[in-house]
């Protein structure tokens, strides 16, 4: 992977019980990074904590080659991992199912850009589904790269607020 096009990514969901903010390995396509930071903070945490996760999710999300990429889902790995993620936050938030944890689930991706960090918030597909449709309002909240952290909690909350 060509390094000057590298832009870090994380992702972000949200409900009522948690937020999970998790960095991501960028090769052609963004994965979840199984060996990458995962922070679970409260519904009601302050902006200024909120902020300072997304920026460290940012900082640990890494370029790999696509032969990572190839190898983490052709063995498994990468499902096998979602799986015990999805069970761990079932038991540590007490959730009887993947339905029920996942059914006022949103999510927004975060990743750095020329203008700045970008929040997008998505539109609901499915139980654990997500898109950016053209069609809706799903305009993405951009702050500076020199934002504090109390601004880039107030950004991912504004794009929480968008997600449909």
């Amino acid at each position: 992977m060509d390094m000057q096009k590298f832009a870090p990514h994380a992702i972000v969901y949200s409900n009522d019980r948690f937020y999970k903010i998790s960095s991501q390995a960028v090769a052609l396509i963004i994965i979840g990074d199984p060996d990458g930071v995962r922070l679970f903070l409260p519904p009601d945490e302050s902006d200024e904590v909120l902020g300072r996760a997304v920026r460290q999710a940012l900082a640990a999300s890494k370029a790999v080659p696509r032969e990572y990429v190839s190898q983490l889902i052709n063995s498994g790995e990468l499902k096998r991992k979602g799986e015990e993620e999805n069970s761990l936050m079932m038991k540590k938030f007490g959730y009887a199912n993947k339905r029920t944890l996942y059914k006022s689930m949103k999510f927004c991706s975060v990743s750095v850009i020329s203008e700045g960090i970008e929040f997008q918030p998505t539109h609901r597909k499915g139980l654990s589904g997500y898109t950016v449709r053209t069609d809706l309002d799903l305009i993405p909240v951009i702050v500076p790269d020199t934002a504090s952290d109390m601004e880039l909690g107030l950004a991912l909350r504004e794009a929480f607020a968008r997600c449909t």
